[in-house]
């Protein structure tokens, strides 16, 4: 009774307790890191949108650049294109002299511009200088037509000397001096110089990436988009207008995914001393609140069992106080009501018991006060025959009075029956031992359903269980008639989870209900000839061997006699006073 049950009042306490801690502080960690994780998701976004922003600003400033540039060259008073502009404007093809000075001043109007690409070409697409490509390497122009009529800077994957493709943002202006005109293209490199201004450690990551998702530069460390924050994407128009490239920027969620799991961590471990502190805690205060109630359930077993002197005496003024008090004031009563009802039942029991006797000692007496009456009238009349009456009435007298006889010793044997002497039995082997005497006699089988485990019972009385039951069975089956099929006793047998069964089955006539309710009854009996105490014999036994017998019927179609007995012998009973 002390050891706390998993759903015992104790047990659910327990659990109890610690579910009420728990759940706040599994909520407060709940919501906490919820809390904490849209702050954090909420910062990264933020970051997320400035890197983007970042982008879009440095792509405007490039193209800015880019157009400035081109503007501050593309005037027709510039030293650059002044030699060539007043020849064009005369309508004379540029002198080699002046074709000359313009490629010799090419480089450093591009070095003073800080440009990566100057090209200068002939309305007809002529190139008259192009400083960024090696002398006398074919120089792969943009489509000056379509960026003259954007107006505005346009990507272009320029080809380098190498074979390698490389992006410039490139803007172009026609210069004209009077009827002379040459187009100005001025470009600088999209390159990793301004994905590196986008990144810092442990901030933005960039990359330029082509239509074909081909990475044409990135920053430094592994690239992080596209999972729990997905990069944005900033496209580059070409001369067409449409993108062609775009610049990606993704933020690295390491401190969100550390912070996330630090959190976790944090909240299983103070989850887990919560539980083991709650439940602790709970079974303390669970135990304290239980353990009186633990000695008097300790004392409701002990009164089930028939102790009914067990006290439960708690010094206590609270309502389990009362409830120990108001259970020991049951418990005397019950005592009382008991010692009360067991001399009811004797008296009772002893009544009829009495009455029964007395009525079958009635029967023989009746033929011996006749057989005495016809004696005496005989001998009186001098009856001729008197030696054959003599003989016959003292033949009754005799008769009945061994009748007289057998009537007192059954009632002798049944009121004086020993307590049973237990000994480890094997009740298949009883059985066995019992319907040996019935070989030939009649047909009686016995099934087993399994092994049986063996009980402790007195073997001797055991027997004689099994013998009554038979013999009662016998007598039934007898009683068929010559036109009915034959007479069969089935004894069956099968272990039960706390001891075992024992049936006897027969095909007789059987019994109605009226005589099922008085079959144990001392002196019954539906019989021409017994005594009517084989059966109450049978439910003593088995009564006092803690066990229970019930009679199954249906009028015409047998009887069944089922038999309980516990592996273990039940508990003493209190002593009950000398019978009267």
């Amino acid at each position: 009774m002390g050891r706390p049950r998993l759903f015992g009042l104790r047990g659910r306490l327990t659990i109890g307790f610690a579910v009420v801690a728990l759940v706040p502080l599994l909520v407060a960690a709940i919501v906490t890191r919820s809390l904490i994780s849209r702050r954090y998701h909420a910062e990264y976004a933020r970051a997320l949108d400035d890197a983007e922003r970042s982008a879009r600003r440095e792509l405007a400033v490039l193209e800015q650049g880019v157009t400035r540039t081109v503007e501050a060259l593309a005037v027709h008073d510039n030293p650059l294109l002044a030699g060539v502009l007043g020849e064009l404007r005369r309508e004379l093809a540029p002198s080699s002299l002046e074709l000359d000075l313009l490629v010799r001043r090419a480089p450093a109007a591009m070095a003073a511009a800080a440009a990566d690409l100057l090209v200068v070409s002939t309305p007809t697409g002529a190139v008259l200088a192009a400083p960024h490509s090696p002398r006398g390497a074919k120089v792969e122009l943009p489509s000056l037509a379509a960026l003259l009529a954007r107006g505005r800077p346009a990507l272009v994957m320029l080809a380098h000397a190498g074979g390698s493709a490389r992006p410039l943002v490139v803007a172009a202006r026609v210069v004209k001096d009077g009827a002379g005109a040459v187009t100005l293209a001025v470009g600088r490199l999209l390159d990793d110089t301004l994905l590196a201004r986008l990144y810092r450690e442990g901030g933005a990551q960039a990359r330029l990436v082509a239509p074909d998702g081909v990475v044409r530069f990135a920053t430094a460390g592994d690239w992080v988009g596209g999972t729990r924050f997905p990069e944005r994407a900033v496209p580059v128009a070409g001369v067409d207008g449409a993108p062609a490239a775009f610049i990606e920027v993704a933020v690295p969620d390491d401190d969100l995914r550390r912070a996330l799991h630090q959190l976790g961590f944090a909240t299983l471990a103070l989850a887990l001393l919560g539980l083991v502190v709650s439940l602790l805690l709970g079974y303390a205060i669970a135990r304290r609140m239980t353990r009186d109630l633990d000695t008097i359930a300790v004392a409701a077993l002990a009164v089930s069992s028939g102790d009914l002197t067990h006290r439960v005496a708690l010094s206590r003024s609270d309502e389990i106080g009362e409830l120990a008090a108001a259970f020991d004031a049951m418990t005397e009563e019950l005592a009382a009501s008991r010692d009360r009802a067991l001399s009811a039942e004797r008296i009772a029991a002893w009544r009829d018991i009495a009455q029964s006797l007395a009525h079958e000692i009635k029967n023989p007496l009746t033929p011996i006060q006749m057989s005495a009456e016809t004696l005496r009238k005989s001998w009186r009349a001098q009856h001729p025959d008197f030696p054959e009456i003599l003989e016959e009435s003292t033949r009754t007298v005799v008769e009945e009075v061994g009748r007289l006889k057998r009537i007192v010793g059954e009632f002798s044997s049944f009121a004086r029956l020993p307590a049973p002497v237990r000994t480890q039995c094997d009740l298949d082997e009883i059985i066995g031992s019992a319907l040996v005497l019935y070989r030939g006699a009649v047909a009686v089988s016995h099934e087993r359903a399994g092994p049986l485990p063996r009980i402790a019972a007195d073997r001797d009385q055991l027997t004689q269980v099994v013998l009554n039951l038979v013999e009662n069975a016998r007598d039934a089956v007898a009683a068929r008639s010559a036109e009915e099929p034959p007479g069969r006793i089935v004894v069956h047998t099968r272990p039960l989870p706390d001891g075992v069964e024992l049936v006897v089955e027969d095909n007789g006539p059987g019994f109605d209900a009226a005589a099922a309710d008085r079959l144990f009854v001392p002196y019954f009996t539906t019989k021409r000839t017994g005594t009517g105490l084989g059966l109450a014999i049978v439910h003593r036994i088995v009564t006092e061997h803690g066990g229970r017998i019930v009679a199954e019927s249906e009028p015409g179609h047998g009887a069944r006699f089922r038999v309980s007995l516990p592996a273990r012998p039940p508990a003493p009973a209190t002593p009950a006073p000398a019978s009267p």
